[in-house]
């Protein structure tokens, strides 16, 4: 498994843990990854158009990525806030991020009771300090499964969170010399 942390706080602990540990993406070989998997990280990077461009130029031709993020601004919280978020997504924004440069498999919302509790943490104006190690388990021991089995009914519409896996869109050899990288590839007969 493969790390890129930055953060080298948590750089001795990724390694006895069994991750290679990259200083960042620019260590990985052009077209080397067959597979990105990112789990509430995009939140946290201020351009994440920028870091969507590396991970595509990282891919293989036709490599996947899975991007699970936050979703919908009216959930932003003082969790947000301390946790340091730039933003939360929607299907749309999520959509536009990696369009054109990736073909969309599945995108859709997840843990629509997670919507209903942010909503009501908010509303309450909880502080994120009263969130604790205990409440989450909780939660997550009892109302994450039943929220996944309600996934079914209301993804579409709604979740706490929001996912998307697609393919890279790979530019054919004879075009890239013709496209800057932040262009998309010319579509056929245009």
């Amino acid at each position: 498994m493969l790390c890129i942390e930055p953060d080298f706080s948590q750089r001795e602990r990724l390694i006895e843990a069994g991750f290679k540990v990259l200083p960042d993406i620019d260590s990985l070989p052009d077209e080397s990854l067959p597979f990105v998997f990112s789990l509430n990280v995009f939140e946290h990077i201020e351009d994440d158009q920028r870091a969507i461009e590396h991970i595509y130029q990282k891919l293989a031709p036709s490599g996947a990525l899975l991007l699970y993020v936050p979703a919908f601004h009216c959930l932003w919280s003082s969790l947000d806030d301390k946790v340091r978020h730039y933003r939360r997504y929607t299907k749309k924004t999520l959509r536009t991020l990696v369009q054109p440069k990736f073909s969309i498999e599945k995108l859709q919302y997840a843990d629509s009771l997670g919507f209903i509790a942010a909503l009501t943490f908010r509303l309450l104006r909880k502080d994120a300090r009263s969130l604790t190690a205990k409440s989450i388990a909780w939660y997550d021991t009892w109302i994450f499964p039943l929220s996944r089995m309600l996934d079914i009914l209301f993804h579409r519409f709604l979740g706490k969170n929001v996912f998307i896996i697609c393919k890279k869109i790979p530019v054919e050899p004879f075009m890239r010399p013709l496209i800057s990288s932040n262009q998309a590839p010319l579509a056929s007969g245009n």
